[in-house]
């Protein structure tokens, strides 16, 4: 899989891609952030529905604001696994069949502080080659590791936190998709 669709919400059909559903709606204008949540996990219980064939009514995104949160039919675990990731224009989810998933996206831009922050974050190693990279790469490359990380962490339900012996090996080991965002946003989804 070259890179994953993201469909953007209300679609006609949600399907799976290779066990994956990725999708997408608006921010508000001004960001307001709960609004924003809530058009999420309303869009994921709309696909999830679409997807198992159960009323959308009878699905519950559970969890709060910094914890994986976990996908409920009738308030039992279904076995699908979420990620919920927000930018500035765009809420995403990825919903994946089989379990765990971790996702990020991230508007491309480069932060002022973004040596110290890749030191701190991402990694000495990392932040070395972002420091050699040219001028014009240099914000794409910051995202990618930065979204890369992130979903790394989120697949396995921990909180960004400086680099440390963890965090620094979370990515080890994962599967890392693309997805097809459109011009500006960068995104992947980690798997195990």
């Amino acid at each position: 899989m070259s890179a994953l669709t993201v469909l953007h919400w209300p679609a006609q059909q949600a399907a799976w891609e290779s066990g994956l559903l990725a999708l997408c709606t608006q921010v508000p204008p001004g960001g307001a952030r709960e609004t924003a949540r809530a058009d999420i996990r309303a869009a994921i219980c709309e696909a999830a529905g679409q997807l198992t064939g159960v009323g959308p009514e009878r699905i519950e995104v559970a969890g709060t604001a910094g914890q994986r949160p976990r996908l409920l039919v009738d308030g039992e675990q279904c076995g699908i696994g979420i990620s919920i990731s927000h930018a500035d224009t765009l809420s995403l989810a990825v919903l994946h069949r089989d379990g765990a998933v971790g996702a990020d996206l991230m508007q491309i831009g480069l932060p002022v502080d973004w040596a110290r922050v890749a030191h701190d974050y991402i990694g000495m190693t990392a932040a070395t080659l972002l420091a050699a990279s040219l001028d014009e790469q240099r914000p794409l490359a910051f995202c990618r590791a930065w979204v890369r990380l992130e979903a790394a962490l989120k697949l396995d339900g921990e909180k960004l936190r400086e680099a440390d012996a963890v965090s620094l090996q979370a990515a080890e080991g994962k599967r890392f998709i693309e997805l097809a965002l459109p011009d500006g946003l960068t995104g992947v989804v980690a798997l195990d």
